[in-house]
């Protein structure tokens, strides 16, 4: 994978302002600085290329970790094959009256040098001969020399670099070096040269510092070779922290494991966050942590488990007195550029400079003392800011049994609560699977009631295969316990979610199970979901004889049952009957009475769905402005419930509208963040709809052969679930005819 050069204008101006210096006869040194992985040597070889354009002669070497006992290697390195190809008479004359050159380079055919009997004398002698060497080469042409990775560069390598730059005034050659920051600051020699050079006036230190987000978004553009999907600018961003080498690690990791595909056309992420950890990655930080001492790296594996509480309170009780002096330490850590001190309302905070250093430090913990030290720093919220619930419920999940188990539970129990009502259902399944973990031999009571709240959870999130294994287990629980009315509430939910994974038969057991067991119990308001939820997937499959049925059941159940729910499902029921008989104004007034008793009840998932009715009859009576307005309010609902297939469905509301009114532009961006949402949740329904949407548009575009394409992965990832929900099939073969049109094959 090539990596291209970007964001780097302001740099690549200093590069050629020294070269045009340079190559007027005033030369110079250009040192370039910065962490691992930043991109110095690309930059570098940018230079290099710029240098070779504008006629110089270009020399690289590089110094490596493994040679850092070899005297001159990479000076060798870079001198060597350009000797090496000089015709025989032209090297003669270049190397004449050298002869100490003899000592470095074979081959020369050059007299011994004379011996002084002093070794210092002796060294200047052979530096002056590689200064003289260097003028002979740039009185021809212009010359530029680079020597990357100069940390790893051995005490005489840097010498014979210092005396070469103090000879670049008045010459056209150009002195390239690039080293690594945070190894400049513990290796003297290198510290030593550059602080010379720059006294002396001869040297310029080009700090190269991390990617802006544009031109992180230009790098992952130029990677992909076309547009990155916004939930990988937004992991890149996290993780990459502008880090080019690991920008293009972590793209390369995607693509390798599959979880960044090209479907429809365009660039989806699979998965709701980036986990992988490039091995490059992994071995550049881990490098960087083995030269810790011991106390060193223990203290920054402790800012790396204690995260946003890393205070130097909170340090302090954790690591006690074996740290010794925790002020220094953490001094040391700052100045190797490992860890940075941040403001925060309590004072401050030490975080690691890099996020990935904290990942690498995380991961590389045994896990017996990681959750050690996650009960230290819960142990130490409690004693400084025992109200903290988000940050005390994060270390008693990484603590497991290493904390008190029962404050544990309580805290996660009510950790999970505070994210559900605020709909971050990600963190909640967090906190409830941990609690979970602590109540199956504590609070065996407790079991049932957190698996289904980790269901409920996982759903909302997009988990569905997790969720349908939670409520699984928690409908075999409450059937074991004679709960029967949970069960059949359990078994309702399991076949929506089972049919949104595309598992129409599955769906169908479910539902059957939950009427099973709710048959002869007189719940009532159990009894009304399932027959709603049975006509939800009829109307998705377009059994009109059976939806007829099971509509004429669901209107005459809310009667005895007399709850608001009851009644909206009810009114939603006669929506969905008028619109399959074509009779718009009467779909649009059932769904304007189920919105009113939903909103007045506040049942959210309801009312969403009331707009949808309202919208789609609006859409289909040709009330564009109308219909848009109840579409967004759905959007905007199923955003606040947190239900990915609520939004899935409220997308493609939205699509529908769009196509009705030829916005093709919002149908193709709409159908991009569809397919995204599709592949995250892993709901083949949402992926299906979104292809089929782009299909659409491509074949109304002219372009069959893409459409066709969209579509062949349309029926390939909804497979054998195409013959029973017709509600998706219906989009793609609609879309495989306008296919077929353009095609001119009527």
């Amino acid at each position: 994978m090539d990596v291209p050069l970007v964001g780097r204008s302001e740099e690549l101006g200093r590069v050629l302002a020294a070269l045009e210096l340079a190559f007027a006869g005033s030369g110079g040194a250009l040192l370039l600085a910065g962490e691992a992985g930043i991109g110095k040597s690309r930059l570098a070889a940018e230079a290099l290329t710029l240098a070779r354009q504008r006629g110089f002669v270009t020399l690289q070497g590089a110094a490596y970790p493994l040679q850092a006992d070899l005297a001159y290697a990479p000076v060798l390195e870079a001198l060597r094959p350009f000797l090496a190809g000089l015709e025989p008479g032209g090297l003669a004359a270049l190397v004449r009256g050298l002869p100490d050159l003899g000592r470095l380079f074979a081959g020369l055919h050059l007299p011994p040098p004379e011996l002084l009997g002093d070794a210092d004398l002796e060294r200047t002698r052979l530096f002056e001969a590689v200064s003289r060497l260097i003028e002979r080469v740039a009185a021809e042409r212009p010359l530029a020399l680079l020597v990357d990775d100069l940390h790893w560069a051995d005490a005489a390598s840097l010498e014979l670099l210092h005396y070469l730059a103090r000879g670049l005034a008045g010459q056209s050659e150009s002195l390239r070096g690039a080293y690594r920051l945070e190894e400049a600051r513990t290796h003297p020699g290198l510290r030593t040269m550059v602080r010379s050079l720059q006294r002396l006036g001869l040297a310029e230190e080009l700090p190269v510092g991390a990617l802006s987000p544009e031109a992180v978004a230009a790098l992952a553009r130029a990677l992909l070779r076309g547009e990155p999907p916004p939930a990988l600018l937004g992991a890149l961003h996290a993780r990459a922290a502008g880090m080019p080498l690991f920008v293009t690690a972590l793209i390369r990791g995607l693509r390798d494991t599959g979880e960044l595909v090209r479907s429809g056309g365009t660039w989806v992420l699979g998965g709701e966050a980036v986990t992988a950890l490039p091995p490059v990655v992994r071995d550049l930080v881990l490098a960087r942590l083995e030269r810790l001492d011991p106390v060193g790296r223990a203290v920054l594996e402790l800012i790396a488990v204690a995260g946003d509480a890393a205070s130097p309170a909170v340090l302090a009780r954790v690591v006690g007195p074996e740290a010794g002096d925790l002020e220094t330490v953490l001094r040391q850590l700052r100045e190797s550029g490992l860890v940075a001190e941040e403001p925060a309302a309590s004072g401050v905070v030490y975080r690691t400079a890099h996020p990935l250093v904290a990942e690498v430090a995380y991961d590389e913990l045994p896990e017996s003392r990681r959750r050690r030290l996650h009960a230290g720093v819960a142990a130490a919220l409690e004693a400084l800011r025992p109200g903290d619930l988000d940050r005390l419920a994060h270390h008693y999940q990484g603590a497991a049994w290493e904390a008190d188990p029962p404050r544990a539970l309580e805290v996660l129990v009510a950790a999970g609560q505070r994210a559900e009502e605020v709909h971050a259902d990600a963190e909640a399944a967090g906190h409830f699977a941990a609690a979970l973990a602590l109540a199956r031999a504590d609070r065996p009571a407790m079991v049932a009631e957190l698996l289904e709240r980790l269901g409920h959870a996982r759903s909302r999130s997009g988990q569905l295969a997790a969720a349908v294994a939670a409520w699984s287990e928690a409908a075999r629980q409450r059937e074991r316990s004679g709960d029967r009315p949970a069960t059949a509430r359990l078994r309702g939910l399991l076949a929506l979610v089972e049919w949104d994974r595309g598992r129409s038969d599955a769906a169908e057991a479910q539902l059957a199970a939950g009427f099973q067991a709710v048959e002869g119990t007189g719940a009532d308001l159990e009894l009304t979901d399932l027959h709603y939820i049975r006509l939800h997937l009829l109307t998705r499959a377009g059994d009109i004889a059976r939806i007829e049925a099971e509509a004429a059941v669901l209107l005459a159940l809310p009667e005895p049952t007399g709850t608001q729910r009851a009644v909206a499902e009810a009114h939603l029921a006669r929506a969905d009957m008028a619109f399959l008989r074509g009779n718009f104004a009467a779909a649009r007034e059932h769904g304007q009475q189920a919105l009113a008793v939903a909103e007045q009840a506040g049942i959210s998932t309801l009312a969403a769905l009331a707009h949808r009715r309202i919208s789609a009859a609006a859409a289909n009576a040709g009330h564009h402005r109308l219909a848009r307005e109840h579409g967004l309010a759905d959007l905007a609902l199923a955003r606040q419930t947190g239900s990915p297939t609520l939004e899935l469905s409220a997308r493609f509301g939205m699509l529908m509208i769009d196509m009705h009114t030829d916005a093709w532009e919002d149908v193709l961006r709409n159908a991009g963040e569809l397919l995204a949402q599709g592949y995250r949740t892993g709901s083949a329904r949402g992926v299906a709809d979104a292809l089929a949407s782009r299909a659409l548009v491509l074949a109304n575009r002219g372009r069959p052969e893409d459409a066709g394409r969209c579509l062949a992965e349309a029926r390939e990832v909804y497979g054998t679930a195409a013959a029973a929900d017709r509600r998706v099939f219906a989009v793609v073969e609609i879309a495989e005819a306008m296919a077929a049109l353009a095609a001119a094959v009527p």
